[in-house]
Parts: C-alpha cells; structure tokens; sequence
C-alpha cells in the first residue's frame, strides 16, 4: 500500500527555492522534464525526506547513515562500481551492477540555486541522519570513482532517494 502524499512539484528555479527557504516538501525532475522521471524517478529536497507522512510505501523507510554503511561494506573497496548500473554513466569507471542496485547517474539539484548538475556523471541519495551542524549525510556515485562516497549535504538540495524494506 502507497502513502499519498502529496508534495510540492517544484517546476521552476523559483518554485524550489521558495519551498526551501519555507522548509517545504518538494520534488521535481532533473531539468523538470517528466521524461527523466521515467528513467531517474524524482529528486527531493530533505523536507520531503523527513516529512512525518512519509515518502516511502508502507513498510518501507528512508535509510539511516549506518543502513547504507551496511550496503555498502558488503561490497567492499569497489563498492561504487558494484552499485552502478552498466548504462547511463559518462566515460570512466564503469558499473557492473553486482549488487542488483542500479545506480543510475541521475544528477541531482543545487540548493542555492536551484540548478541541476551531474546528469551522466553522478548518482546522490539522501539518508534519514543529519550530523551535528544540521546538514544531512548522504551517499553518492561519481562516473570517475569506483567506490560510494559519504558526504554531508544542505537540506535544501534535490537528491534522489532509496527506500529500504522495514
């Protein structure tokens, strides 16, 4: 069973930044064209990833720091090429999808601007776990590396999320 939620489509520049600066739930497409959400699904910002109605179905959960550290130390040192689906990604390291994954480099959207970036060369998913300055951490694959990062991101940026199984 799905949650209906309802978030805000943030379709333009403005439309995003005002959702963030209001700590609104948001979503959009990469470059807001409905295509891409076809291939990619939608990118967040953390209000959406942290409403209290949840985005993900029932039974499901957004993962915490420490649930993607599991995933990912499952597959060691080359952890991002086992993660990242064999198409989609710009000349580099290559993905082999050993994990069953299907990291797809599905770009994400700045907060500042409301810009979006990395199409073909970078994949960004939210956790549910912000760190001490009130940012959140979150994992990423790049096309040029073969490993997931961990990075800390502002909450009003729009990332892609995966939800996992209670």
């Amino acid at each position: 069973e799905f949650r209906r939620v309802l978030f805000r489509s943030a379709k333009t520049e403005t439309e995003w930044k005002f959702a963030a600066t209001n700590r609104m739930p948001a979503w959009c497409h990469y470059l807001n064209k409905a295509n891409n959400g076809v291939r990619y699904g939608k990118l967040y910002n953390f209000y959406a990833v942290s409403d209290k109605r949840g985005l993900c179905p029932v039974g499901w959960h957004v993962p915490s720091d420490s649930e993607w550290t599991v995933l990912t130390s499952q597959y060691g040192e080359n952890s991002g090429t086992k993660l990242k689906s064999p198409d989609g990604w710009l000349d580099g390291v290559k993905g082999t999808n050993e994990s069953g994954f299907n990291g797809l480099a599905g770009g994400y959207r700045f907060h500042y601007d409301g810009s979006f970036k990395g199409e073909g060369a970078a994949a960004v998913w939210w956790s549910s776990t912000e760190d001490d300055s009130g940012s959140v951490i979150g994992r990423s694959l790049f096309y040029k590396v073969g490993f997931m990062e961990v990075s800390t991101y502002n909450k009003q940026a729009g990332m892609s999320v995966r939800c996992l199984k209670d």
